[in-house]
């Protein structure tokens, strides 16, 4: 092979591998794009899946304001005796 026919196929190869180049950065640019509303999607079906429903049975059962009297489980807070003084009340402690 002559210099000249090696200087043409090493451009030839340049070309090819310029091709390929634009080609590839090209179809990142794509896959972002793709890539990004597959997330959006899947996330969207993860969120109305599960957090939906938990929220959903969340608000069905409980009481976020406390609008129900609940029942005191334990421990008693006893009525205030204010007829009795401080030694009264320290010896009436158990």
């Amino acid at each position: 092979m002559s210099k000249s026919e090696t200087k043409i196929k090493n451009t030839k190869d340049k070309v090819k591998k310029g091709f390929f180049r634009r080609l590839w950065e090209g179809w990142k640019k794509i896959a972002q794009i793709i890539g990004d509303f597959n997330a959006r999607v899947i996330l969207t079906i993860f969120y109305f899946i599960l957090l939906c429903p938990f929220a959903i049975m969340l608000k069905l059962f409980t009481d976020p304001l406390e609008i129900k009297k609940k029942e005191h489980v334990g421990w008693h807070i006893k009525e205030n005796d204010t007829e009795l003084t401080a030694l009264e009340k320290a010896t009436k402690q158990s």
